[in-house]
């Protein structure tokens, strides 16, 4: 056996114990999601990480209902009065928003069971209903509904950024910051924008921007985003931002909902 041999063989043995060692003391692995994307018929959603409530499942028939990764589109109909009249109220849903659609139906929660009474249920495709908890306190429109936990997250409509406005999309999280929406729109090339349901939102005087989609030049902090100023190695060299800017957190007070930079 040549020296060149026995080298090559020891710098193998070598590397061999190197890289065992290496994987013994790597540091804990962490897994967390980021929400997920989906299409209910035809039109693409993310599907946020964050519940905005737990509903009960006791006495729910899920069997011939659609779903994915166990999540089911499922509408709430939380400022329902007693007596309100469902085809008044979807009607008025689809009028108002552009992210609630039929195929959030299937599953129907109220406050009261009159509002189910209605003759021609069945054909706005209501398969299934039942009567909201009074500990329940969830905004009314169309949510994804956890099988398995009755927690249900925030539906956003993605849309693609065909004129380039925007250079990042993201969201608010639980904790008052923002973070990047990691969703894409299959076979665009463009950036996808998630938007919130309206039905979320009820304006007020305190907050009159409730419900606003808005949009924040790349020249102003958001929290947990980075700021570019128009520059990739500026954003690329810098942290994200600790809080909003003065002008960003006036639009945050006034209830405005951030959807991009």
């Amino acid at each position: 056996m040549s020296l060149i041999s026995l080298i090559n063989g020891f710098l193998l043995i070598l590397s061999l114990r190197t890289g065992l060692g290496t994987i013994g003391v790597a540091d804990a692995v962490t897994l967390s999601s980021t929400g997920s994307s989906v299409s209910l018929d035809g039109i693409s959603y993310f599907i946020s990480p964050y519940s905005s409530g737990t509903l009960s499942l006791q006495g729910l028939d899920l069997s011939t209902c659609v779903s994915v990764g166990g999540l089911y589109p499922v509408t709430l109909l939380s400022d329902a009065k007693a007596g309100s009249n469902l085809s008044v109220l979807m009607e008025t849903f689809r009028a108002e928003d552009d992210v609630f659609q039929a195929g959030f139906m299937q599953i129907i929660y109220a406050p009261d069971a009159s509002v189910f009474e209605d003759d021609d249920i069945a054909s706005y495709g209501v398969k299934t209903t039942r009567t909201l908890d009074e500990y329940a306190a969830v905004p009314q429109g169309p949510y994804f509904m956890s099988a398995s936990t009755g927690d249900v997250y925030m539906a956003y409509r993605l849309y693609s950024d065909f004129g380039g406005s925007f250079t990042e999309a993201i969201f608010a999280t639980p904790e008052g910051s923002f973070t990047t929406l990691s969703a894409a729109i299959e076979g665009s090339a463009s950036l996808t924008i998630g938007v919130p349901s309206r039905l979320y939102y009820t304006p007020s005087v305190e907050q009159p921007l409730v419900g606003v989609r808005v949009g924040i030049k790349d020249i102003y902090d958001v929290a947990g985003v980075k700021t570019g100023n128009g520059n990739r190695a500026f954003h690329n060299l810098y942290p994200p931002a600790a809080a909003n800017s003065v002008v960003v957190q006036k639009l945050v007070d006034a209830g405005a909902i951030i959807v991009g930079k």
